[in-house]
């Protein structure tokens, strides 16, 4: 599965399921730690990625393929960071 399809997928069941779950993520991060509105991060569609776990339930098994960009190493580059999707072009704020 590429990966556009993967984020499409993810991003759309986080926000879908368990967007309550997401806004007290990144109330906390952007109140609580970074001093800024998350409004800004709710507009682009931000998601927190809080664990492996996380990401496995919300995107499938198949995120856990290195070949999609997800994973290197068998780490995921987006754990505990905010991720958003911008037009396709995919960033993390650490």
């Amino acid at each position: 599965m590429a990966l556009s399809s993967i984020v499409k997928e993810l991003f759309d069941r986080i926000y879908s399921e368990d967007f309550e779950a997401q806004k007290n993520f990144i109330d906390y991060i952007c109140q609580g730690v970074r001093n800024m509105d998350s409004e800004i991060l709710y507009k682009a569609k931000a998601i927190f990625i809080p664990n492996n776990e996380y990401l496995i339930e919300m995107g499938g098994s198949h995120v856990l393929d290195e070949s999609n960009g997800l994973y290197e190493h068998g780490e995921c580059i987006w754990i505990s960071n905010i991720v958003a999707n911008i037009q396709r072009c995919y960033f993390w704020l650490i």
